[in-house]
């Protein structure tokens, strides 16, 4: 039987790892928003040190925010792409080598370093069509890897699956490797008289370099998948930034 994972779960080393790294980054930004009240004018500066509870409470609060790492399920066409995948340029058969996809923005292959298939169907405990146009993708024996070169925030399309056991789940990682996000996949089982294409969309608040599709089969693989949408994550003002300029307004308020 294949071990259905909690959504939301997170591996308890990864836990303590976001967490001691939060502590780290709340240190640093409290020894800066000190510095930066140092280096202020005279005028300013005791404004500033009255307010420096309020200044360092709001450095903790941006980066409480920015430190969570949940994934929103969204709908087709919630979210604007920033690039879309429908594998048509690609030949079919199987590509040894990771192919280059979302217009140069990722590669993708097996998640063991083998490749992938394009294909126009495939016949295995069932038929899988293409979902649009004339092809998809997928992997016969192992979960498919996306890796970005640039930080996404959304990926979302369609899956299926010709295995015997449905649906799957998608691990999102950061830059380091850190796993950061892992959610349940819809992906059906296709019949013989046609393919039943599922929807799946995730929107993160926390930037993923890659993410790694699995099936519920023994093997994590034959999850079709067409339709592919990404989004290019928005890099936000720093933290310290926003946190300084409320501060600055606020004491000169109180001139």
């Amino acid at each position: 039987m294949p071990v259905v994972r909690d959504e939301h779960e997170l591996p308890i080393h990864n836990r303590k790892l976001h967490a001691s790294r939060l502590c780290l980054l709340i240190r640093v930004l409290t020894c800066e928003v000190n510095l930066l009240v140092a280096l202020l004018p005279p005028t300013l500066e005791t404004s500033m040190r009255t307010s420096r509870t309020s200044l360092i409470t709001a450095v903790l609060m941006a980066s409480c925010v920015g430190s969570a790492s949940h994934a929103a399920i969204v709908g087709p066409g919630d979210v604007t792409p920033t690039v879309t995948e429908g594998f048509e340029d690609f030949s079919y058969g199987y590509h040894s080598d990771p192919l280059s996809v979302f217009d140069g923005l990722a590669t993708i292959t097996g998640e063991s370093g083998n490749g992938v298939i394009v294909a126009r169907s495939w016949h295995y405990n069932g038929v899988v069509t293409p979902h649009a146009e004339a092809k998809f993708i997928g992997s016969p024996g192992q979960p498919v890897r996306y890796r970005f070169s640039m930080p996404m925030n959304y990926f979302g399309g369609y899956f299926a699956t010709n295995s015997d056991t449905a649906d799957g789940f998608i691990d999102f990682f950061d830059e380091e490797g850190a796993l950061i996000a892992s959610e349940a996949l819809t992906a059906s089982r296709a019949m013989d008289d046609g393919t039943p294409w599922d929807w799946n969309g995730f929107f993160l608040d926390s930037p993923f370099s890659e993410a790694v599709v699995r099936g519920n089969s023994e093997t994590g693989g034959f999850v079709m998948q067409d339709s592919l949408e990404v989004r290019v994550a928005v890099p936000a003002p720093a933290s310290l930034a926003l946190a300084a300029g409320a501060g600055l307004l606020a004491a000169r308020r109180r001139r």
